[in-house]
């Protein structure tokens, strides 16, 4: 702790980042690395509402980050738009000379947009430069996959058609990228190809569905139910219930198709008709039963609702012949 001849970097990451910068003075740091910290961990001394509190206890009492705590170079990275982790940052730098280090749209782990060894060796190599952290923040922040990922979600509630031009086009710009998140976000895909059916672009949702599914041949066209989600609606007769699909394959019951005077289950024997209605808006419906509308979930089940959201409403899935 007394060498002359090195200099002690603190790092810490959400309550750790906070316990760099409190005992920052105390471990004698020349510079402090901190990613998304909280200002205090008693509850009297915090009035906005924290990714914290769950953690505050009675015994924990004025323990805000004071001046005479801190020690040395202190930059504190965090999004200025997770509005908890920004009020944790201006009570830091009301108390402390910190820097702060914004990484828009990282969400609470900023860690996540800041990863790796090249990355920790450019900050550590201009920890005496304030301005060229936040550049090197900046940069790696907008080329990094998760950030690229989190701006396809976004753009994909907007004009889910320019998504899916983009990642099945020839372009070579970030390929790499677009394949790993058609690779290893299934669930993403899936609800692209669903918004992509209920904007009405059949044909480009059932290409997604079939790449998603392994390009199997279909023998049969009828207009499935599809759920937000990306999978299909199905009905379990026995149980009289309704379900989803996984990956477009029933684990239980029959799909759900749409005919002209309604909904039946597809089954093995015919037809068989529910009772239930649908309302068309555009080209989305909404399914109302005798206990209410219903609304598809993220884990698989189907649960009726006093009202559905647009985003809850079902469409139709035209299989092309091939």
């Amino acid at each position: 702790m007394h060498t002359q001849d090195i200099s002690l970097l603190g790092y810490g990451v959400s309550m750790g980042a906070y316990g760099v910068i409190k005992y920052s003075r105390l471990f004698n740091f020349d510079y402090v690395i901190s990613m998304a910290p909280q200002w205090s961990i008693d509850k009297n001394e915090v009035s906005h509402q924290s990714h914290f509190q769950n953690f505050f206890q009675p015994i924990l009492k004025s323990m805000g980050i004071q001046p005479e705590d801190t020690h040395g170079k202190i930059y504190v990275f965090f999004d200025p738009y997770e509005k908890p982790d920004a009020e944790e940052v201006k009570l830091i730098q009301q108390k402390t000379p910190a820097f702060s280090v914004p990484v828009c749209h990282a969400g609470h782990m900023v860690t996540a947009r800041l990863k790796g060894t090249k990355i920790f060796q450019k900050l550590v190599s201009n920890l005496d430069n304030p301005a060229a952290i936040r550049r090197i923040a900046a940069r790696t922040r907008r080329n990094a996959p998760e950030n690229i990922f989190k701006i396809l979600r976004y753009a994909q509630r907007k004009s889910p058609l320019w998504v899916f031009r983009l990642l099945t086009s020839d372009h070579p710009a970030n390929r790499e990228i677009l394949d790993q998140f058609m690779r290893h976000h299934d669930a993403d895909m899936r609800t692209l190809a669903a918004d992509l059916a209920r904007a009405g672009h059949s044909t480009e949702a059932t290409q997604l569905f079939r790449q998603l599914g392994g390009n199997y041949r279909q023998v049969f066209t009828p207009s499935h139910v599809l759920a937000w989600t990306g999978e299909l609606l199905c009905y379990d007769i026995a149980e009289k219930a309704f379900l989803q699909t996984k990956h477009h394959i029933p684990e239980r019951g029959a799909p759900v198709i749409l005919n002209d005077d309604g909904l039946y289950a597809f089954t093995p024997a015919g037809l068989i008709p529910l009772a239930c209605q649908t309302q068309q808006d555009g080209f989305c419906f909404s399914i109302h039963t005798e206990n209410g509308h219903l609304s598809a979930r993220p884990d698989g089940t189907v649960a009726p609702v006093s009202h559905v959201m647009d985003w809850e409403k079902f469409c139709v899935l035209q299989y092309q012949q091939t």
